[in-house]
């Protein structure tokens, strides 16, 4: 049995009245399936959403993979992984409830894509063994998805994005590929320190003194337990300068940055790892705004400040929780 068992959020399609979540929705611009995402190096055949510059993943397959029962209280709009706090949900309620995981479903990916979708933002509440979720969550046809680190950090597993091939590691990581594994949590707030932002985001915290600096720009928001971040790209880039490259063929080719960028989108026609190859740190400085763990330099600067409590590991597997 694998000492760290895979916690990759996946599709969890609701069992319920779907007007359970008939609410305000908005219209938000996300792209599908930008991340392949590997867990222990085994590949997760499940759809991903990048919002916001955050990575969210579908639930169901943490019950899965978890061996643990998942529920939804309608009455607070809330659904619970593994156990239930006393008290919380009536006897009644709890005697029907599923008390073992949900069978393993088949899920058809999705074409990667960038698309404007209705989604609904923070309908419901996520516990995991008892524990709330402190982040956003969406619900978007009938599923709900959660940012894949915050359930990971929660549970104490490292998550690691490889640049080059958008590949998203979870728990263990390849010993044949060459990327920088994120330093450990800093007990420090360094030179970080946030000012109130201005413009068309006023009313959010604009954190200053990060690595990033001078290429993004990350603001934050603290409602009750919830953590909502944004990220600007601020990079200077010239789209009109010109690149040569060569093509497959061995053609030597010419085109200005913003073709090459137009290129990049096109998911259907060229892999992650044919950019990089043809196009190296071109690609690399794309990709920047939603590989850049920059949530979780947000979390750690409002731990290391007190505005928020520490994570840590809060949920107990059980015995026979492995990845399958």
């Amino acid at each position: 049995m694998s000492k760290k068992m895979l916690i990759f959020i996946c599709a969890f399609i609701l069992l319920f009245q779907t007007n359970v979540f008939a609410a305000q929705t908005k219209s938000a611009e996300v792209e599908i399936n930008k991340f392949k995402v590997k867990v222990n190096n085994v590949d997760v055949a499940n759809n991903n959403l990048l919002y916001n510059n955050t990575t969210y993943v579908t639930i169901r397959a943490v019950a899965e993979m978890m061996k643990l029962p998942v529920n939804f209280y309608k009455e607070t709009k809330t659904i619970y992984i593994g156990t239930v706090p006393e008290g919380e949900v009536p006897a009644s309620i709890l005697s029907t409830w599923s008390t073992t995981a949900p069978a393993k479903s088949s899920v058809t990916l999705e074409k990667p894509r960038k698309v404007k979708i209705n989604l609904a933002l923070n309908e419901v509440a996520i516990k995991v063994n008892g524990k709330k979720l402190s982040s956003d969550n969406i619900v978007f046809k009938g599923s709900t998805y959660a940012p894949m680190r915050v359930v990971a950090q929660m549970l104490g597993y490292g998550v690691n994005v490889h640049v080059p091939t958008s590949t998203v590691y979870i728990g263990e990581v390849p010993k044949n590929i060459s990327f920088e594994i994120p330093k450990p949590t800093s007990t420090s707030t360094g030179k970080m320190y946030h000012v109130a932002a201005t413009g068309s985001m006023k009313g959010w915290q604009l954190l200053k003194g990060h690595k990033y600096e001078g290429k993004l720009e990350i603001y934050y928001k603290i409602n009750g337990t919830i953590v909502s971040t944004q990220v600007k790209d601020i990079q200077k880039i010239d789209l009109n300068k010109k690149i040569t490259w060569i093509d497959d063929s061995g053609k030597k080719r010419q085109n200005t940055v913003k073709e090459i960028y137009t290129m990049f989108g096109t998911f259907s026609e060229y892999t992650s790892d044919w950019f990089y190859e043809k196009f190296g740190e071109l690609y690399t400085d794309w990709l920047l705004s939603s590989t850049a763990d920059t949530s979780g330099i947000v979390d750690d600067y409002l731990e290391a400040t007190g505005q928020i409590e520490s994570s840590g590991s809060f949920v107990t597997l059980t015995p026979d929780a492995v990845f399958e």
